[in-house]
Protein backbone atom coordinates (compact mmCIF):
# COMPACT_ATOMS: atom_id res chain seq x y z
CA UNK A 1 0.00 0.00 0.00
CA UNK A 2 2.84 2.42 0.98
CA UNK A 3 4.79 1.64 -2.03
CA UNK A 4 1.64 2.24 -4.27
CA UNK A 5 1.65 6.08 -3.06
CA UNK A 6 5.00 6.30 -3.55
CA UNK A 7 4.32 4.70 -7.27
CA UNK A 8 2.08 7.43 -7.76
CA UNK A 9 3.70 9.57 -6.49
CA UNK A 10 6.92 8.86 -9.03
CA UNK A 11 4.42 8.70 -11.81
CA UNK A 12 3.42 12.45 -10.93
CA UNK A 13 6.80 13.33 -10.84
CA UNK A 14 8.14 11.96 -14.21
CA UNK A 15 5.68 13.61 -15.83
CA UNK A 16 5.90 16.76 -14.49
CA UNK A 17 9.47 16.66 -14.82
CA UNK A 18 8.99 15.46 -18.74
CA UNK A 19 6.58 19.08 -18.73
CA UNK A 20 9.65 20.90 -17.35
CA UNK A 21 11.50 19.89 -19.09
CA UNK A 22 9.62 20.50 -22.87
CA UNK A 23 8.62 23.68 -21.56
CA UNK A 24 12.39 24.88 -20.56
CA UNK A 25 13.47 23.79 -24.54
CA UNK A 26 10.36 25.18 -26.28
CA UNK A 27 9.66 28.32 -24.37
CA UNK A 28 12.54 30.34 -22.97
CA UNK A 29 11.99 31.70 -19.48
CA UNK A 30 8.62 30.03 -18.57
CA UNK A 31 9.34 29.76 -15.11
CA UNK A 32 9.93 32.67 -13.00
CA UNK A 33 12.32 31.34 -10.51
CA UNK A 34 14.26 33.66 -8.00
CA UNK A 35 16.96 31.53 -6.66
CA UNK A 36 16.55 28.88 -9.13
CA UNK A 37 16.96 29.16 -13.00
CA UNK A 38 14.36 27.63 -15.11
CA UNK A 39 15.85 24.83 -16.72
CA UNK A 40 17.09 23.14 -13.49
CA UNK A 41 13.20 22.34 -12.38
CA UNK A 42 13.15 19.52 -14.78
CA UNK A 43 16.20 17.78 -12.92
CA UNK A 44 15.19 18.76 -9.53
CA UNK A 45 11.71 17.13 -10.51
CA UNK A 46 13.92 14.23 -11.94
CA UNK A 47 16.09 13.37 -8.96
CA UNK A 48 13.08 13.71 -6.43
CA UNK A 49 11.92 10.71 -8.55
CA UNK A 50 15.03 8.89 -7.80
CA UNK A 51 14.75 9.84 -4.40
CA UNK A 52 11.35 8.06 -4.27
CA UNK A 53 12.56 5.21 -5.54
CA UNK A 54 15.66 4.84 -3.63
CA UNK A 55 13.33 5.41 -0.38
CA UNK A 56 10.91 2.57 -1.60
CA UNK A 57 13.94 0.68 -1.65
CA UNK A 58 14.89 1.24 1.52
CA UNK A 59 11.25 0.98 2.77
CA UNK A 60 11.29 -2.48 1.90
CA UNK A 61 14.28 -3.58 2.49
CA UNK A 62 14.63 -2.19 6.76
CA UNK A 63 12.06 -4.19 9.19
CA UNK A 64 11.16 -1.28 11.69
CA UNK A 65 10.72 -3.66 13.90
CA UNK A 66 13.12 -6.21 13.33
CA UNK A 67 16.50 -4.13 13.05
CA UNK A 68 16.58 -2.62 16.67
CA UNK A 69 15.98 -6.07 18.15
CA UNK A 70 19.02 -7.93 15.67
CA UNK A 71 21.39 -5.06 15.94
CA UNK A 72 21.24 -3.56 18.92
CA UNK A 73 25.13 -3.00 18.89
CA UNK A 74 26.09 -1.47 15.50
CA UNK A 75 26.78 2.17 16.75
CA UNK A 76 26.10 3.80 13.42
CA UNK A 77 22.53 3.50 13.29
CA UNK A 78 21.79 5.56 16.00
CA UNK A 79 23.52 8.44 13.82
CA UNK A 80 22.42 6.78 10.33
CA UNK A 81 18.32 6.74 11.37
CA UNK A 82 18.18 10.50 12.85
CA UNK A 83 19.97 11.66 9.66
CA UNK A 84 17.80 9.86 7.27
CA UNK A 85 14.66 11.00 9.19
CA UNK A 86 15.43 14.62 9.28
CA UNK A 87 16.44 14.35 5.30
CA UNK A 88 13.26 13.06 4.78
CA UNK A 89 11.45 15.27 6.83
CA UNK A 90 13.61 18.09 4.91
CA UNK A 91 12.41 17.17 1.73
CA UNK A 92 9.08 16.48 2.70
CA UNK A 93 8.90 20.37 3.83
CA UNK A 94 10.80 21.39 0.15
CA UNK A 95 7.84 19.18 -1.15
CA UNK A 96 4.93 20.59 0.39
CA UNK A 97 5.89 24.05 -1.02
CA UNK A 98 6.69 23.10 -4.50
CA UNK A 99 3.98 21.46 -5.20
CA UNK A 100 1.48 23.70 -3.97
CA UNK A 101 2.73 26.80 -4.46
CA UNK A 102 5.55 26.63 -6.97
CA UNK A 103 5.16 28.53 -10.24
CA UNK A 104 5.22 24.69 -12.16
CA UNK A 105 2.00 24.31 -10.94
CA UNK A 106 0.36 27.19 -11.86
CA UNK A 107 1.58 26.57 -15.42
CA UNK A 108 0.48 22.83 -15.63
CA UNK A 109 -2.98 23.52 -14.08
CA UNK A 110 -2.91 26.38 -16.79
CA UNK A 111 -1.57 23.93 -19.43
CA UNK A 112 -2.77 20.52 -18.89
CA UNK A 113 -6.40 19.92 -20.31
CA UNK A 114 -6.01 15.68 -21.00
CA UNK A 115 -8.43 14.68 -17.70
CA UNK A 116 -5.91 11.59 -17.20
CA UNK A 117 -3.20 13.65 -16.59
CA UNK A 118 -5.25 15.70 -14.88
CA UNK A 119 -5.91 13.16 -12.51
CA UNK A 120 -2.75 12.63 -11.86
CA UNK A 121 -1.63 15.58 -11.22
CA UNK A 122 -4.33 16.42 -8.41
CA UNK A 123 -4.07 12.52 -6.98
CA UNK A 124 0.26 12.57 -7.19
CA UNK A 125 0.95 15.69 -4.38
CA UNK A 126 -0.97 13.97 -1.39
CA UNK A 127 -0.33 10.69 -2.67
CA UNK A 128 3.58 11.38 -2.59
CA UNK A 129 3.15 13.89 0.51
CA UNK A 130 1.42 10.37 2.30
CA UNK A 131 4.49 8.32 1.58
CA UNK A 132 7.14 10.65 2.82
CA UNK A 133 5.15 10.69 6.59
CA UNK A 134 4.32 6.99 6.12
CA UNK A 135 8.48 6.84 5.37
CA UNK A 136 9.32 9.13 8.05
CA UNK A 137 7.15 7.69 10.46
CA UNK A 138 8.83 4.47 9.50
CA UNK A 139 11.96 5.37 11.15
CA UNK A 140 10.68 7.04 13.28
CA UNK A 141 9.60 3.83 14.98
CA UNK A 142 13.36 2.68 14.77
CA UNK A 143 14.48 5.82 16.07
CA UNK A 144 12.29 5.05 19.13
CA UNK A 145 13.77 1.67 19.42
CA UNK A 146 16.89 2.88 19.54
CA UNK A 147 16.57 5.04 21.79
CA UNK A 148 15.62 2.17 24.34
CA UNK A 149 17.32 -0.59 22.55
CA UNK A 150 19.97 -1.02 25.86
CA UNK A 151 16.39 -2.18 27.69
CA UNK A 152 14.02 -2.78 24.88
CA UNK A 153 15.50 -5.65 23.80
CA UNK A 154 16.29 -7.75 26.63
CA UNK A 155 13.09 -6.00 28.40
CA UNK A 156 11.39 -9.06 30.10
CA UNK A 157 8.45 -7.15 31.06
CA UNK A 158 7.13 -7.78 27.60
CA UNK A 159 7.06 -10.98 27.99
CA UNK A 160 6.96 -12.14 31.48
CA UNK A 161 3.92 -13.78 32.44
CA UNK A 162 1.23 -11.16 34.58
CA UNK A 163 1.30 -13.96 37.49
CA UNK A 164 4.21 -16.31 38.38
CA UNK A 165 3.38 -19.73 37.78
CA UNK A 166 4.13 -22.29 40.92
Amino acid sequence: MVCCLGAVGFAWLMISAALAEFWAVTQNNYLDYHWVGPEWAGPELTMRGLTIVFLMVMFLQVNSRALPLKNPDVKINHFLVPVLMLGILAHFSACLVDQYIGPLERKIRCEVKEPSLKLLHEAGPPMYLGFLIHVFLHFLIMQTRFGGASGFHANHELTAPLLPSN
